[in-house]
């Protein structure tokens, strides 16, 4: 469900499998028990930006695309044709998308 990519997929599973399976544990509980922060983003005045794969099944887009427009200053970047993982699935889309993120802000200083 993180990826398409057969060598992001191999990345992903020998990192899982040289996990501490404590570790990884706490690392689960905590994600599946963490409390929602749309109002720390709804707070926030700085320029952000959330980047999304189209395809994520895990995160749907619409989630992305609802939480991206909380902050003032906010922006989605959404990467066509990845699906959890997009900083490993298109990392030159992202290196890309940061580049422009930050012009932006410099522009608009």
């Amino acid at each position: 469900m993180l990826t398409r990519d057969g060598i992001v997929k191999s990345y992903c599973r020998d990192a899982v499998e040289s996990m501490d399976s404590v570790g990884a544990m706490g690392a689960l509980h905590a994600m599946a028990n963490r409390q929602a922060s749309e109002d720390v983003w709804e707070a926030l005045t700085i320029p952000t930006m959330v980047i999304a794969g189209s395809d994520d099944g895990l995160a749907p887009i619409e989630k992305s695309r609802r939480f991206s427009v909380l902050p003032i200053n906010g922006t989605l970047e959404e990467i066509n044709g990845t699906v959890h993982m997009p900083i490993l699935e298109a990392p030159e889309k992202i290196v890309n998308a940061l580049a422009k993120f930050i012009h932006n802000i410099r522009r608009n200083q």
